[in-house]
């Protein structure tokens, strides 16, 4: 076997050639650490790779084998052998193979450090093996509260059980997903009801309400919490009189003030309210729970919101109002509820024949039931289709009529 003495060369074939006994004799020719490092990260063979390790007894330089070597397995058996925890700790931050960046997690011993890695940015896999070596509270709680990997805030967050720590990584983390693992892993009301009162950000506080009963904290949260959506959670759960009349009288959204105004008992500020409220939604709310007929006449003749006229216009007893409503009101629809609910023959006449939308139309004649006004169309000026509806009609009623359970 021709084997090269000269430094340069025996370096070369031990590097690069692909017979074993070639590659292992030039290899025992070099005596430099620093060409072993070069034949342990380049060898074409892992046993040639692997021997020249084994020659290396400087623990930098063999952490320097785990950092560069090209095959995994050379560079975990590198990693194996540190002892010194700053180089694995250099091993486990860096670009070498995962193999040996995890090797190096689990040599390290100092909990300082297993947070260092579990807390950087670096590769996921390599920060929750240092994570998973974590036992102590505060440890898992450094990592809960300062790991740049969101899964991996998540994965320690499932280690704590400290109320403390949750609630605070509840009130501020970033990641809205964090947060409510947190939130969901708190067990004390007390502070639950810290996260709803103090949490930085609006699904947290909205969410920690919802776990909360009926008490004063959630009545204080629907008057004063900043977000409109929190607000109405607490609402939503509140029975506090008191705090849903504040807030059907005076909350910037109209979307708070209709949801109280749906749960007050005090009629007589729903029936206020029915007239006063600037958002037509929360004086639609409003009517449908008025019992007081003079305030439903009132809406159903002067409301400027077709929506709360049409609803008053189902509730109130006045056959005027519905004869006057169905026969002038501008907006179809509550027109269309004053004929459903009116008796005037005439007026029911009137929007048989004359009304713009058919609905109406169809909808007045079945509720005429006098077959002289029926006639009367019959013989009118209306649409043909209208008059043959109507002849349709008054052969129906007179049937009625002259049936003997009519008599």
């Amino acid at each position: 076997m021709n084997v090269p003495r000269e430094p340069a060369a025996a370096l070369r074939v031990a590097i690069e050639s692909h017979d074993p006994g070639t590659a292992r004799a030039a290899l025992r020719t070099l005596s430099d650490p620093a060409a072993l490092v070069t034949v342990a990260c380049r060898a074409t063979l892992r046993v040639v790779a692997q021997a020249a390790l084994s020659g290396l007894s400087d623990e930098v330089l063999v952490a320097e084998v785990a950092q560069r070597a090209s095959d995994a397995i050379v560079a975990k058996d590198a990693a194996k052998r540190l002892t010194r925890q700053e180089l694995l700790v250099a091993l486990a931050l860096s670009e070498a193979h995962a193999v040996a960046r995890r090797m190096a997690v689990k040599q390290l011993t100092e909990v300082d450090l297993l947070v260092r890695i579990a807390t950087s940015g670096g590769d996921l896999e390599v920060a929750a093996a240092a994570l998973d070596r974590l036992e102590a509270r505060e440890a898992v709680a450094r990592v809960a509260t300062e790991a740049a990997h969101v899964g991996l805030r998540e994965r320690a967050i499932e280690k704590l059980d400290d109320g403390r720590v949750l609630a605070r990584i509840a009130k501020h983390d970033p990641d809205a997903g964090v947060r409510r693992a947190a939130l969901d892993r708190l067990r004390s009301p007390r502070l639950v009801s810290e996260v709803a009162r103090a949490a930085e950000h609006a699904d947290v506080r909205a969410s920690a309400v919802k776990s909360l009963g009926s008490g004063r904290v959630v009545a204080d949260i629907a008057l004063d919490d900043p977000d409109e959506d929190v607000r109405l959670v607490a609402l939503r759960k509140t029975q506090d009189q008191a705090t849903l009349a504040r807030v059907a009288e005076q909350d910037p959204s109209y979307r708070l003030r209709r949801e109280a105004v749906l749960h007050l008992k005090d009629r007589a500020l729903v029936a206020r309210l029915s007239k006063s409220d600037e958002a037509w939604q929360v004086r639609e709310a409003a009517i449908r729970r008025v019992r007081d007929q003079a305030t439903l006449r009132n809406r159903a003749e002067l409301d400027p919101a077709w929506q709360v006229r049409k609803a008053a216009v189902e509730r109130v007893d006045s056959q005027a109002v519905l004869t006057k409503r169905g026969r002038t009101d501008d907006h179809p629809a509550v027109r269309l509820a004053a004929v459903r609910r009116a008796e005037d023959q005439a007026m029911l006449a009137n929007r048989a024949q004359w009304d713009e939308s058919a609905e109406i139309r169809a909808t007045a004649l079945a509720r005429i039931t006098d077959p002289s006004v029926l006639a009367g169309i019959v013989s009118g000026t209306a649409d043909a289709a209208v008059r043959q509806a109507a002849r349709e009609r008054l052969g129906l009623v007179q049937k009625e009529r002259s049936s003997p359970q009519s008599e």
